[in-house]
């Protein structure tokens, strides 16, 4: 099983730990909320509260594994792992 990685608590809802994915159709590596289903494609949207809505895409994702993580931009801002 592949870890999880996280990169901190959710702007928006304020609750959920932002866990990292893949876009497994274009390979990019996004953010994701546990709770509100936020996404943020790159750190500064993060960071600047603006994001899409994860459930309106249609595309398959997956846990990514530390080799894509550290190609990405969220490799700076990896907090922990989880699992």
């Amino acid at each position: 099983m592949t870890p999880l990685y996280w990169v901190g608590s959710c702007p928006l809802c304020r609750q959920g730990r932002i866990i990292l994915q893949r876009n497994d159709a274009s390979g990019t590596i996004y953010a994701h909320c546990e709770e509100c289903e936020q996404g943020y494609a790159e750190p500064a949207d993060r960071d600047a509260g603006s994001g899409f809505l994860t459930l309106a895409l249609d595309y398959e994702t997956s846990d990514p594994d530390w080799t894509a993580i550290e190609g990405s931009p969220w490799a700076e801002h990896v907090l922990g792992r989880l699992g």
